[in-house]
């Protein structure tokens, strides 16, 4: 349980932020002062809990997220703890089995979890196993050996619209490889998807498709962007075009944003976004370097210590890679498409040769070739088929099954691949580390070329 209250900390922010990224003269040390304090505040005001040890409890949680299934016969999920003063998070992890009422849950449900339970305390390594538990603001794990029927279902707009849109899909495809990849790759949504096909994506370096992060958040955006800017043109309107579009691409962004659950992954690539339209809403220069840690400080104040997490430094990593790869391109759309894939690859290899070693040579040309238009596919195509669909099932269903049959023929292509030698292969000893030093000179040579070629911070007015 963190000490400011996620109102709190979103409220400054949003204030704060806005004034420090549209570099207000004079003022702007005071701003950038002030977020970089309440940051450093919020860490150490963090208050964290650990739930007593014991070998046989019985708890009353409620079911903060949904659960998910790691492996076939297992069952993991975050509940907070209603009878404690603390009201402490727990991770629950247990076998599925019928008559523990476990496949039965749901995000809201409140029941009864009986199993042991060990604390979680503050690590001293950050990037350990407790250390990712510890961020999230868990106090325990438990082993339940028994799980209640739901005592009461508390589900939200959001959930029943999620529910709507599963089912609707489902009513026209059944449980076809093809709309299972469709609500993964468009909607966030977990599990649904078998053992070797996201095997299949991990070894291909394409698992970022199946999680929604900043690869969909940006299609939504700028699909969004690109209509309403189309409308205000054709209806001749002049005043504030930009500023009105902005905001409103970055409102559905939000929405998309609230409807996969609000992940830490779509959150980190929202608040980049709002940091790019605070430039854009108040015509400054700002700077992509500004930009970038700026949206950092944000995320560190809303998860503290979210530095230490893989899935921040790649998001960040690829952040990185398209304001760089955007400033060396000089052949129009083609070659900066390229060189923003190129550098995005170049650095989030590097942080993931640096935690595991793995490496994938193939998922530079997968990237190139297929990685864009198969979410373009699914989140513009399919969500709009979907969107049909609800409506009238006679116009949705013919956009969603092509969605399908491309999904499915994409799929099997990767399950191919994913058996030959061209899968990601995992280095050992000084393999790695000679490999990731070649990684940070191509990044260090490519960062001094784009500097070269445009300064990646700028100052003044456009």
């Amino acid at each position: 349980m963190w000490a400011l209250s996620l109102k709190v900390a979103v409220t400054a922010v949003c204030v704060f932020s806005l004034l420090a990224v549209t570099r207000i003269r004079r003022l702007e040390p005071v701003f950038s002062g002030f977020l970089v304090g309440l940051l450093t505040g919020t860490i150490g005001l963090c208050v964290h809990i650990p739930a007593k040890e014991s070998v046989d409890s019985s708890i009353l949680l409620r079911v903060e997220e949904p659960p998910r299934h790691p492996q076939t016969d297992q069952i993991v999920f975050v509940g907070r703890d209603l009878l404690a003063a603390s009201q402490g998070l727990l991770r629950c992890t247990a076998v599925d089995l019928p008559w523990r009422h476990a496949t039965r849950l749901r995000q809201g449900s409140v029941v009864w979890v009986r199993g042991a339970v060990m604390p979680v305390e503050r690590p001293l390594n950050p990037f350990a196993w407790e250390g990712w538990l510890w961020r999230g603001g868990i106090g325990g794990a438990i082993k339940v050996r028994y799980v209640s029927e739901a005592l009461e279902h508390h589900v939200s707009f959001m959930e029943r619209t999620r529910d709507l849109v599963a089912r609707a899909v489902r009513g026209v495809l059944d449980e076809r490889r093809g709309g299972e990849l469709l609500l993964s790759m468009a909607f966030g949504y977990r599990d649904v998807l078998s053992s070797p096909v996201e095997k299949s994506f991990t070894a291909l370096g394409l698992k970022h498709l199946l999680v929604v992060s900043g690869y969909q958040v940006s299609l939504v955006f700028g699909v969004w962007y690109a209509i309403a800017l189309g409308l205000m043109r054709l209806m001749r309107i002049a005043y504030s075009v930009r500023a009105i579009v902005t905001l409103f691409a970055l409102l559905v962004s939000a929405v998309f944003v609230l409807f996969i659950g609000v992940e830490l992954s779509a959150l980190r690539a929202l608040v980049a976004a709002a940091c790019v339209c605070a430039t854009q809403v108040f015509e400054r220069a700002g700077g992509f370097a500004q930009r970038w840690g700026v949206a950092l400080l944000i995320v560190e104040l809303l998860s503290p210590w979210a530095v230490f997490d893989m899935g921040v430094q790649l998001t960040f990593a690829a952040l990185a890679g398209i304001g760089i790869g955007s400033r060396l391109a000089r052949g129009g759309l083609g070659m900066s498409f390229v060189w923003v894939t190129t550098c995005v690859w170049l650095l989030t290899s590097l942080v993931v040769l640096v935690w595991n070693g793995s490496l994938s040579l193939v998922a530079l040309p997968l990237n190139l070739i297929i990685a864009a238009p198969w979410s373009f596919l699914n989140c513009v195509v399919g969500g709009c088929g979907v969107i049909l669909l609800i409506g009238s099932k006679r116009l949705g269903e013919p956009v969603v099954q092509l969605v399908a049959w491309v999904n499915e023929v994409l799929a099997n292509v990767l399950l191919e691949l994913a058996e030959s030698p061209l899968k990601a292969v995992v280095l050992q000893g000084w393999s790695r580390w000679m490999v990731c030093a070649a990684f940070v000179v191509c990044v260090a040579a490519i960062s001094v070329r784009a500097t070269h070629h445009s300064p990646l911070i700028s100052s003044g007015h456009r």
